[in-house]
């Protein structure tokens, strides 16, 4: 019961971050693209990484098939 808790609400975050990042960059934006040389791309999914530095994290991502995307992503945005 509570791993089908824990799989919703992974569901539910990742969601609602798939959103919030398309609004706060613009779509389309890029976090995963299966053709990168396409330009138009949209975010297919989402992971973050973490480590003992940025660089350590994003070499994770790209040694994983992933493209990091740099950025302020709330810039501009109203705070609640």
């Amino acid at each position: 019961m509570m791993n089908r808790i824990k799989k919703l609400i992974a569901t539910i975050m990742t969601a609602v971050m798939v959103v919030g990042l398309s609004a706060a960059a613009g779509v389309p934006a890029r976090a995963f693209a299966e053709e990168p040389e396409n330009e138009g791309q949209y975010v297919k999914d989402v992971f973050i990484a973490y480590g003992k530095t940025e660089e350590e994290a994003k070499k994770w991502l790209v040694k994983n098939g992933w493209e990091p995307i740099d950025g302020d992503f709330n810039a501009g945005k109203a705070s609640y």
